[in-house]
């Protein structure tokens, strides 16, 4: 732990220079609006957050998303300020007021995925009521219309090759069916990923001495599990999805995709356990995640949930 004194000359350390201290009024628009980095959009507004813990920074948070909210409304209008507004603002202002009270990491994380919900729930509401239209249905129509962009895509490309493979209408109804059933899991997976992702990077960079606040170490997420009751729900889930349940079996599809991501999550720590001691080399380390994640997905979520009874990483300390 860092004394007074320590923290003391920490703030005394010299100020960064403008641009870095005006990045985060615009930088985190500018990943949104890339998407390939959207992910990393609340990063900038954190690092903010926790660059100094003086009462007087505390209204910066909040301004900087008004600032970028405002250059997101300019560039890609409404829609994509209520997308911003729903993932990326609402869950940074849940995860920086948790971590101010220096409450633990994962309930950060529930806190910020609560507020995911509770967003979306209010941007439905309020636009249903503004516009007089069905948010849902605009939804669905709009997915409807990108999987028949596709499929239009696909017919033409595989009609240049091989006749026989050209897309009944009954095959694309089943894409759209599909995708519109297993629509809240996928958008749950992307919240769940763009929470943890955040907060990792944040904990790992730790300003202004995060770590030692919340009291975890350097290695935390090396040792980080799911709860164990977390399998009840898990296997209850997966039961329905064997059986024609109806709407049951929708809804446990979802929540098994979505508690499977959970424990992809532990596998991944679990892989990060042994590449730390194994001490491959970064480059080795970025191969390695990339495969598990694209290749053997089923053997990454194969060790998350068996790790319960294994304990791979116990073992591995016994030999």
């Amino acid at each position: 732990m860092i004394s007074d004194g320590g923290r003391s000359g920490l703030r005394r350390r010299r100020s960064p220079p403008a641009l870095l201290r005006i990045l985060p009024f615009f930088l985190s628009a500018l990943f949104f609006l890339s998407a390939f980095f959207a992910i990393f959009s609340p990063l900038p507004i954190l690092l903010l957050a926790f660059r100094d813990y003086l009462p007087k920074y505390r209204p910066l948070p909040w301004l900087a998303l008004l600032t970028n909210a405002a250059l997101v409304y300019g560039v890609a209008g409404g829609a994509s300020l209520l997308i911003y507004a729903v993932f990326i603002a609402a869950p940074t202002l849940v995860l920086i007021e948790v971590l101010r009270r220096n409450q633990s990491i994962e309930r950060a994380a529930v806190g910020a995925l609560v507020a995911i919900v509770l967003a979306g729930a209010v941007a439905l509401g309020g636009y249903s009521r503004v516009r007089r239209e069905n948010p849902v249905a605009q939804i669905r129509q709009a997915m409807s219309s990108a999987i028949d962009q596709l499929a239009a895509s696909l017919q033409q490309a595989n009609s240049s090759k091989d006749s026989s493979e050209v897309l009944e209408p009954a095959d694309i109804e089943e894409w759209k069916q599909d995708a519109w059933v297993e629509l809240p899991s996928a958008a749950a997976i992307i919240a769940l990923v763009l929470v943890c992702v955040n907060l990792l990077l944040l904990v790992r960079m730790s300003p202004r001495d995060l770590r030692e606040r919340l009291k975890i170490d350097s290695a935390y997420f090396l040792r980080w599990r799911a709860p164990d009751w977390l399998v009840w729900p898990t296997i209850a889930s997966g039961v329905t999805v064997l059986f024609d349940l109806g709407l049951a079996s929708e809804i446990g599809q979802n929540l098994f995709k979505f508690l499977m991501a959970i424990y992809a999550l532990q596998g991944l720590s679990v892989m990060a356990f042994f590449f730390r001691y194994w001490k491959l080399a970064r480059l080795l380390q970025v191969v390695g995640y990339i495969v598990a994640i694209l290749l053997v997905m089923p053997l990454l979520l194969s060790i998350g949930f068996f790790d319960l009874w294994f304990d791979f990483r116990a073992k591995f300390r016994q030999t």
